[in-house]
């Protein structure tokens, strides 16, 4: 993956204007172009993931109750669902826009493990680059899936409640068997790139997946998963 010769995250080939957070240099990319990619990964990443959190405020009256059965979670995908957040410069700005980042190259780390690019050797240097390369990604995760979340309160207090449901459930048992089927899989215990950023995708999915069925949860008890 090419980049700025930086001790940081830096991957624009197009861009005019470099800012700095703290001393992580990021590309303020081409507006027009960036404008694209935001719209194409709002639109890929709501396909595919769905984000949430449970609180109690009860449902519309007229809603009915729902008989959907909860799936069980492997324990391992627990543990990694409630591994913290980076607290980082660099995950605060991607979880609030990709204005002063360029993301184009993120694509590469979508797809599912196990990764086979070419392995940079891991300096110092790389190693903080990796680093920096998960705090980006998670970070755009969130602001995407944050979008998701808006949406889906819009819908939950228009009543669409059982369509939010129905959207739920019918993909969780297929996420939970490709995750476990993709985590027996990477047995590897060297801290490569391509091994950090396949943890890195067990990691969101894990959290996806579990929030997921908080929400199953929250929505049969009658109450309002999307209310923060």
């Amino acid at each position: 993956m090419g980049r700025r010769v930086c001790t940081e995250i830096s991957i624009c080939k197009i861009s005019s204007v470099w800012y700095t957070i703290g001393d992580i240099v990021i590309a303020h990319t081409c507006p027009r172009a960036r404008e694209k990619r935001q719209c194409q990964n709002s639109r890929a990443y709501q396909k595919k993931h769905s984000r949430h959190h449970a609180s109690k405020t009860s449902l519309p009256s007229d809603q009915p109750q729902f008989s959907a059965v909860v799936p069980s979670l492997p324990s391992s995908l627990v543990s990694l669902a409630a591994v913290p957040l980076p607290t980082s410069d660099l995950f605060r700005e991607a979880s609030r826009s990709a204005d002063l980042l360029d993301e184009s190259d993120l694509y590469l780390w979508e797809q599912e493990p196990p990764y086979d690019y070419p392995e940079p050797f891991m300096t110092a240097q790389e190693v903080r680059y990796t680093k920096n390369l998960v705090d980006v990604l998670l970070g755009q995760r969130w602001r995407l899936a944050k979008a998701i979340k808006d949406d889906q309160t819009l819908r939950f207090a228009n009543g669409k409640v059982q369509e939010l449901m129905d959207e739920i459930v019918e993909g969780l048992a297929v996420c939970i068997h490709r995750w476990s089927m993709v985590a027996s899989c990477i047995t590897e215990v060297e801290a490569n790139r391509n091994m950090v950023m396949a943890d890195c995708w067990l990691r969101w999915q894990a959290r996806e997946i579990f929030t997921d069925i908080e929400e199953v949860k929250a929505l049969k008890n009658g109450e309002n998963p999307y209310c923060t």
